[in-house]
């Protein structure tokens, strides 16, 4: 049985290595490649026989497709492909609705294995995923991460609105739930821009995340 799949990625260079490596599996057919959210959602509602997702990302990027993909196309199981193995990226992943982690250095084995897996078991754990998925279930409810960098020690608080700007809730929505004046998240924040040295929200995620600041 052959089966179906798409490649998500802006990044050219990285798209094409992957369909290098997949072309080398007879059993999968890239069926549409996809540069975009747009793009990628457009052609799975065109093309309705495309069993698995392939998602290229790098660091928060690509979590919101996932969920667009589990509310427009419930049935395509979703891989992320990833050259961060760390257990917070994961997670993340998993806990957006991915069906599957692996390496973007992964061979044509492990790549084959996963899309089997997700489309046949719905789920496709390695030995990093299952490792991941462990420390997060045995951390105790009360123990928060430590986010260091340069020696410097980010707060629980602070790491609570880490997780909630990468869902994409306002600083409005942020102080509501925390129980924060809008001003101080926002100070909160522009503060710890500073400490790494980015300019936005995103970077702010997306640099922590890249660089295995928080420890699960």
């Amino acid at each position: 049985m052959q089966y179906n799949i798409m490649i998500v990625s802006d990044h050219t260079f990285f798209r094409q290595a992957l369909v290098a490596v997949i072309e080398k599996i007879p059993k999968l057919k890239i069926a549409a490649l996809a540069s975009s959210d747009c793009e990628a959602i457009s052609k799975l509602n065109d093309r309705k026989n495309i069993s698995a997702l392939l998602l290229l990302i790098q660091g928060t990027d690509g979590f919101q497709l996932i969920e667009k993909v589990k509310v427009s196309n419930p049935l395509v199981k979703i891989i992320v492909v990833s050259m961060h193995d760390n257990d917070l990226l994961i997670n993340y992943a998993l806990k957006h609705g991915a069906h599957g982690y692996i390496s973007q250095k992964s061979g044509t084995e492990e790549i084959l294995q996963a899309v089997e897996d997700v489309i046949e078991k719905g789920f496709h754990f390695n030995e990093t995923t299952t490792v991941a998925l462990l420390h997060n279930l045995t951390q105790p409810k009360s123990h928060k991460p430590a986010l260091r960098i340069n020696g410097r020690k980010f707060s629980e608080r602070e790491l609570l609105i880490i997780e909630l700007l990468s869902k994409e809730f306002s600083n409005r929505d942020i102080a509501t739930k925390m129980y924060l004046s809008q001003r101080t998240v926002e100070g909160i924040r522009k503060h710890m821009m500073n400490k790494l040295g980015v300019k936005t929200a995103i970077g702010l995620v997306t640099f922590a995340i890249k660089n295995e600041l928080v420890k699960l």
